[in-house]
């Protein structure tokens, strides 16, 4: 029934019933404000001695001389299940249009190509904060004074003295507690084993002004972690743990923090220069751990798992 109908379901039984009482169709019409057409049509429905005649019947007509034969679509279903190819070359092999086609998939329900699953990868959480601590690194392109292309626009900022200047690029080390997702950041200039070591030296003994003492490392198989010297010794007594090669998913907890931290400060606002965007940065990371809801702890903030914090972090 459409929102405009003058007759419900109920008008409909009392129009027939004031006929039957011996109005005229006429004045039935006037009555209930409709058309005598109408009348006619509700009180021939209503002689059909049809139990549901006063419900709507479908628009759908009772014959389609234009539609597809039965063979015709059962073969268009049986290419689309077997081989998942597009509607047009099923038009092509079938010899019907592509819009034809379209139209029997949609009927069926299978107009859209299946997306072919992600791989499930099993996700897990040490029980103990300094347990397992996720690090890697991201680049970035450095910020010249006076900002780059996201304040200036491409345009401005491709200038011949723009090419002479070379910034090159920073890293981002990052290390990432499992169980409690806090977080601790630097930007340093490189991510050789010196840069990987003096980080992991200073994150450690972060941590440790936390309370949480590190047991294990977990790294990605770049050279810097796996065949430096430099970083091993820093680690001590710290157990180094490396992903399997090409699985990302692994270490997937500093993976998606960097994600965060691409869209909710690397790329939040326009920076000016390099030490405004450093400057940001320490902000943002104690938001991250003091304040902001992390959706995989109940959406409370990091700090909320680490036991013992100092009064001066709170």
């Amino acid at each position: 029934m459409h929102a405009n109908a003058r007759l419900t379901h109920v008008l409909r039984r009392e129009l027939v019933e004031e006929i039957e009482n011996g109005m005229s169709p006429s004045e039935a019409a006037k009555l209930f404000r409709v058309s005598r057409t109408t009348v006619y049509r509700w009180w021939s429905r209503a002689r059909s001695n049809s139990n549901d005649w006063f419900m709507d019947r479908s628009s759908r007509p009772h014959h389609s001389p234009n539609r597809l034969a039965s063979e015709i679509e059962a073969t268009i279903l049986g290419l689309r299940a077997t081989w998942g190819i597009s509607p047009v070359r099923i038009a092509g092999t079938v010899g019907v249009s592509s819009s034809a086609v379209w139209r029997v998939l949609r009927d069926a329900g299978i107009n859209r190509k299946p997306t072919t699953p992600a791989q499930y990868q099993a996700r897990y959480e040490r029980d103990t904060c300094g347990d397992l601590v996720h690090v890697d690194t991201k680049r970035a392109g450095r910020i010249p004074d006076g900002g780059g292309w996201f304040v200036r626009g491409v345009e401005g900022y491709r200038t011949h003295a723009r090419q002479k200047q070379h910034l090159g690029h920073v890293w981002f080390h990052a290390a990432i507690d499992d169980h409690s997702r806090l977080a601790y950041v630097e930007v340093l200039d490189g991510k050789t084993g010196d840069h990987t070591a003096g980080f992991i030296t200073r994150a450690t003994q972060w941590f440790s002004t936390q309370g949480i003492t590190i047991r294990q490392v977990m790294t990605d198989n770049a050279l810097e972690y796996t065949n430096s010297a430099k970083f091993a010794q820093a680690l001590g007594p710290i157990e180094h743990i490396k992903t399997r090669k090409y699985r990302p998913q692994t270490n997937g907890k500093v993976e998606r923090f960097f994600r965060t931290l691409k869209d909710e400060w690397l790329y939040a606002t326009a920076y000016r220069s390099e030490p405004q965007r450093r400057q940001a940065l320490t902000h943002y990371i104690h938001y991250y751990n003091h304040h902001r809801p992390h959706t995989a702890i109940n959406n409370q903030p990091p700090t909320t798992r680490v036991n013992n914090l100092p009064d001066q972090h709170r």
